[in-house]
């Protein structure tokens, strides 16, 4: 079994705010960040490539007590906009893509 150096920045310097993580060795990149903070999340660098992303939220009836939207897009930007205005259940978003674009 080897280890993995995983580096993780609370942007704003608080936990359950925005936050990147990276592993070393792997080219992808990890955003996260509560809904309430959607626009900051969308001006970041980040927002402009393409890649996965995972909707979380709340729900007693789900395996785990949370419910999850997995989607991809080439837009974030627009893609969290219609999904800001018509999907109700989230508040916490995941977006994962490559840091070398």
């Amino acid at each position: 079994m080897s280890g993995k150096h995983i580096e993780i920045f609370l942007v704003e310097g608080v936990p359950g705010g925005i936050t990147t993580a990276e592993i070393a060795g792997w080219t992808g990149h990890v955003l996260a960040g509560p809904r309430s903070d959607l626009g900051d999340i969308l001006k970041r660098p980040e927002a402009r490539r393409n890649g996965a992303y995972l909707l979380l939220g709340d729900d007693e009836e789900a395996l785990g007590g949370v419910r999850c939207y997995i989607g991809r897009t080439e837009d974030f930007i627009n893609r969290f906009r219609d999904h800001s205005a018509k999907k109700e259940f989230w508040d916490r978003v995941v977006l994962i893509t490559s840091k070398d674009d």
